[in-house]
């Protein structure tokens, strides 16, 4: 049977009796119904706006969008280590740990927001606020003298350390393939940091002091981000610097390595583009990794010291942290 005969049997199931239409005058006989209603299914088939979805929808991989907010809110619970102290004149301060001469208790837990804004698909601006602050109760065994104040054994000391930590990252994708990327970074943290004592609390007069010690720092750093499986990725970064800042000089170091998890993507498909079959242009991302459960270790050190060395700060802190992140 001739193809064109069974094309055309199949065509009148699909779309009625056909009747056999006359040539034109070149002798040509025009399209049939039967033709024409295969042609068009044909075309609605292979059209790339014909189908539910997009060709991108059927693809292993969806493109993400180029730009976008991203909140987190992170709980970090370090231990904290470190010294201060802070001499007057001819009056040397003693070296301070918060935790063996002070009475503080070292392990806390801090809420620890920031913001992405992701403004291309190389670049991310990352800004941050995370308050600390310590307090502790103790008898001294010996005497303590800090900012030129002598508090004599068998005092009650009570004391207070923070440290607000204000930071700005710009992040710079330098690498970027299929299963990750690589990137580099600038960071300024502007700290704040203040250690107050206080000997017999509430008695008159006052005998407590306090020192203050703000300051912009600056650090470069580096960091990989890879994806062993959809929905789950492995991140890790480090920040150093290591320069004079005003009648100042130290050290701060901030990395971090960690997990990202998107349960939605991990368990479930992946992102799909859906169009309207009437409004090719009309699509709407169904991508599931909007939400992303993260957790990790972070050491973080400042070191700081003034030019006679009369006032030094060595914090140091290092935990674990989780975390729950939305894109929008």
């Amino acid at each position: 049977m001739p193809v064109d005969t069974s094309i055309t049997r199949v065509m009148q199931l699909l779309f009625g009796p056909v009747s056999k239409p006359a040539p034109t005058a070149s002798g040509t006989p025009p399209l049939s119904r039967a033709w024409l209603g295969f042609l068009t299914l044909w075309f609605v088939l292979l059209s790339p706006a014909g189908g539910l979805c997009s060709p991108a929808a059927e693809s292993e991989t969806a493109q993400p969008k180029s730009w976008w907010i991203e909140p987190q809110v992170t709980w970090w619970f370090p231990t904290l280590h470190g010294r201060f102290l802070s001499s007057v004149g001819g009056a040397p301060g003693t070296n301070l740990h918060p935790g063996g001469d002070l009475g503080m208790k070292t392990v806390r837990n801090f809420v620890w927001p920031s913001l992405t804004a992701h403004l291309a698909d190389r670049h991310r601006l990352i800004f941050s606020y995370l308050p600390m602050n310590y307090g502790g109760d103790r008898t001294l065994t010996q005497s303590v003298s800090f900012l030129g104040r002598q508090f004599a054994a068998g005092t009650s000391l009570h004391s207070e350390l923070s440290l607000t930590d204000y930071s700005a990252t710009y992040q710079y994708d330098l690498l970027q393939t299929s299963r990750g990327s690589g990137f580099v970074s600038v960071q300024v943290h502007y700290l704040d940091f203040k250690a107050r004592l206080d000997g017999n609390p509430g008695s008159q007069p006052s005998t407590a002091v306090e020192k203050k010690l703000q300051l912009p720092v600056p650090t470069i750093g580096a960091g990989l981000r890879t994806q062993p499986l959809y929905g789950l990725s492995v991140n890790g970064d480090f920040h150093i610097f290591k320069l004079g800042v005003g009648s100042f000089k130290g050290e701060l170091i901030d990395s971090h390595i960690g997990l990202t998890l998107n349960p939605f993507a991990l368990f479930g498909t992946k992102p799909r583009e859906l169009c309207s079959t009437f409004a090719p242009t009309l699509c709407f991302s169904t991508a599931t990794d909007r939400v992303a459960i993260s957790t990790g270790f972070r050491y973080f050190r400042f070191q700081a010291s003034d030019a006679d060395g009369a006032t030094q700060v060595d914090w140091l802190q290092k935990g674990p942290y989780i975390a729950l992140s939305i894109k929008f």
